[in-house]
């Protein structure tokens, strides 16, 4: 079988786990990374091909894992790489109409099973199309009709997705005639031997595309149902008396986890919650709210919102320029020890810190024979002690991702190159405020000649992206306590892994150069004290973003979400026009370019406040390895860049309808004067999917250009 080729970038985005590749004749899933021993690299057996691990034990400490790995390299061996199944398993043939299921297709042994060497395989090119049997036989073996993957598919909040249930769509109007086929239930589908699983075709009617016009019929019963409300939640899927959670059992499919063990034809599934509980006229509007998370939607198998990767963007650092109290090889052992006994018959009923405030009362002799896997001459007891009481300090606290930040921050401005390994990819120049007198807001700029930055999957999700990215650092939900809030957004996180004692989570490095500046603080506190209208245009922001939010029954409220704040908009919004005149200047492309804005979460306004915005080369080619960036940073240069900038972004094509903008736009309405013409880049490009902009923030609205933080500057 040829192999499907991508870049290592893709297989952490487009093509990352749980995402559909959308590819020639053929739609697919990717499978989790350790789906099987061999997909990613490994070794036994007499088989050898190493993994490539990426040795950054900060960044691997933050996710709790041992090391960090790159997808494999093209190879001609066929167990080595990213792992894929076809999904949808349910196919359209575009001219006889008949809906197939994959399970029924590749059990036809004389289109879908290749002989040789004595034994019977499976028909698994997956970059290979299926055709369409029934006209393949009615025209004597003449035609060969490509099927199409389904349009459409279904998904939950919490990760689930599964092929649209044609059959118990068509025929959910009489419960007996449901086609039960995982059930083994009489249905229309176990009367039709000859030709299993051929008995449903889409009907079109009148002249318009409309979904309305769509019917799907049984060719055995005569059951028909429309296609016009299948997007309607509450009527497709919760309809009362006959949910669809009920039907299935509670269960939905995983299908980056591979095939089932009881039939290989189909998916893997979980349990999705109570179904009994589905039509309960007790339920309050909490509960309703949580049943509609836990049921399906229907989605278009291309919609941007069936997979949102959940991924970090850490800059990799010197080693000298950090300390970690615990090694990531410690931590990762110690959480495996304490997840397994948090099961255990001895902790039954308690919480985690109530577990390990037990733990802890334990004299250490039972402590060390608990933790015998993990302590030995490196590591002893003390350690042992250490870690669990630094996890009861931060439990029901997120260990943040502004921490984080702050090492990196501080390593920029403080940290001398000249202690880096030889192998360490940093160098830098920092420059003071006096280099560039010209433009009085900047306080310090960093020439990052050299720079790495390792992105990490940590996981996805469906239908909403992930509203808090503090949560991509959490281990477990029990660090979270009680807040049933971050509890819930968090279970919608679905890892990556397949097994959740793999050690390890998918990354790939890029190294290039970078621009880092920061921005003087009085200024900022100064101009925000001058102006009170600018923090009404962020509560503004903060409004529209709960409001989207709310619409998908989050329960998430204005103090949930911090991290918007006057500082980052306003840092945000100039890091984008920045990279746009980069682009304009340069010749770089902009999607070459990536940014990381340094700010506290509780505005900045604490003892040490993070006012920076990095700008570095985020394509993994030669273009990003020049010495350009940097160049744009020299005195002289960086100055003439902002300038010009900042007198480009007063002026929009869509104004004055873009500056005047007080309801919210964009994407969640969250942006205000920010849109397509003056301040958005490629998504690629922003790490907030081109959210939290307001050029006003910059350079005033046409009313009060008192407002903008360069007017009070000058």
């Amino acid at each position: 079988m040829k192999k499907l080729e991508i870049r290592k970038t893709q297989a952490l985005y487009n093509y990352s786990t749980g995402s559909i590749a959308d590819l020639p004749e053929v739609s697919l899933m990717i499978c989790s990374p350790d789906i099987s021993k061999f997909a990613w690299g490994g070794e036994g057996d007499g088989f050898n091909y190493q993994r490539n691990k990426i040795e950054d034990e900060r960044i691997a400490s933050l996710f709790n894992v041992k090391y960090l790995v790159q997808p494999p390299e093209p190879n001609n061996t066929t167990d080595i790489g990213i792992k894929a199944v076809r999904f949808p398993a349910t196919f359209f043939c575009p001219n006889c109409k008949t809906i197939h299921y994959l399970e029924e297709l590749i059990k036809l042994e004389e289109y879908y099973l290749v002989r040789g060497n004595n034994e019977v395989k499976h028909y698994d090119e997956l970059n290979k199309g299926l055709f369409c049997p029934s006209c393949f036989e009615s025209s004597s073996g003449k035609l060969k009709i490509k099927l199409a993957p389904s349009r459409f598919i279904i998904a939950n909040e919490y990760g689930l997705i599964d092929d649209f249930p044609w059959n118990w769509y068509c025929h959910r109007d009489n419960e007996k005639k449901h086609n039960r086929r995982r059930e083994g239930n009489e249905s229309c589908y176990d009367k039709n031997n000859s030709n299993p699983g051929r008995h449903l075709r889409l009907d079109f009617s009148g002249g318009k595309a409309s979904l309305s016009d769509l019917s799907v019929r049984c060719t055995e019963c005569g059951a028909r149902e429309n296609l016009g409300g299948i997007f309607n939640q509450d009527e497709t899927f919760l309809k009362k008396g006959d949910n669809y959670l009920q039907y299935t059992g509670g269960k939905m499919s995983v299908p980056w986890k591979g095939y089932s063990k009881d039939d290989r034809y189909l998916f893997e599934q979980e349990f999705v919650g109570n179904v009994d509980n589905g039509d309960s006229d007790s339920f309050g509007q909490t509960e309703i709210n949580e049943w509609k998370r836990l049921s399906p939607r229907t989605l278009q198998r291309g919609a941007g919102n069936v997979h949102f990767p959940v991924t970090h963007r850490a800059v990799s650092l010197p080693k000298k320029s950090y300390k970690l109290e615990i090694s990531a090889d410690i931590k990762f052992k110690c959480s495996t020890i304490i997840n397994m006994y948090s099961s255990s018959p001895d902790f039954e009923g308690m919480s985690i810190d109530e577990m390990i405030k037990s733990i802890l009362e334990k004299d250490d002799t039972q402590i060390e024979n608990m933790f015998d896997p993990v302590i030995n001459d490196q590591f002893k007891l003390q350690h042992v002690r250490q870690f669990l009481s630094t996890k009861l300090d931060n439990t029901g606290e997120l260990s943040t991702e502004e921490e984080n930040r702050k090492l990196e921050y501080d390593c920029f401005l403080n940290f001398d190159d000249e202690e880096a390994e030889p192998d360490e990819w940093y160098k830098s120049t920092v420059l003071g405020a006096d280099a560039y007198s010209d433009v009085n807001f900047i306080d310090k700029v960093v020439l990052l000649h050299k720079l790495k930055q390792i992105n990490v999957l940590r996981g996805f999700t469906r239908v909403n992206p992930l509203t808090l990215n503090e949560l991509i650092f959490t281990d477990d939900e029990f660090e979270l306590g009680d807040n049933a809030k971050l509890q819930k957004e968090y279970n919608r996180i679905r890892d990556v892994r397949k097994w959740p004692k793999t050690e390890w989570l998918p990354a790939n490095i890029v190294k290039g150069e970078g621009v880092f500046l920061t921005i003087k603080n009085q200024l900022i506190e100064n101009w925000i004290k001058a102006n009170p209208g600018i923090v009404q245009r962020i509560d503004k922001i903060k409004s529209n973003y709960i409001k989207n939010l709310q619409k998908f029954n989050s329960n998430f409220y204005a103090n949930d979400v911090d991290f918007i704040s006057v500082r980052y908009v306003l840092l945000h919004t100039l890091s984008h026009i920045m990279i746009d005149q980069i682009a304009q200047y340069s010749g770089y492309n902009a999607a070459s370019l990536s940014e990381i804005i340094y700010t506290n979460h509780d505005g900045g306004d604490g003892a040490d406040p993070m006012n920076g915005i990095l700008i570095y080369t985020s394509s993994s080619d030669a273009e990003g390895t020049l010495g350009g960036l940097v160049n744009h940073g020299q005195p002289g240069k960086l100055e003439d860049l902002i300038r010009n900038g900042l007198e480009r972004a007063k002026w929009c094509s869509s104004d004055p309808l873009c500056i005047e903008m007080e309801g919210g736009q964009g994407f969640m309405g969250v942006n205000l004067a920010a849109c397509h013409s003056c301040c958005m880049l490629p998504e690629s490009c922003c790490e907030n999917m081109n959210r939290f902009l307001d050029r006003a923030l910059l350079v005033g609205t046409i009313n009060k250009p008192e407002l903008g933080f360069i007017n009070y500057c000058n």
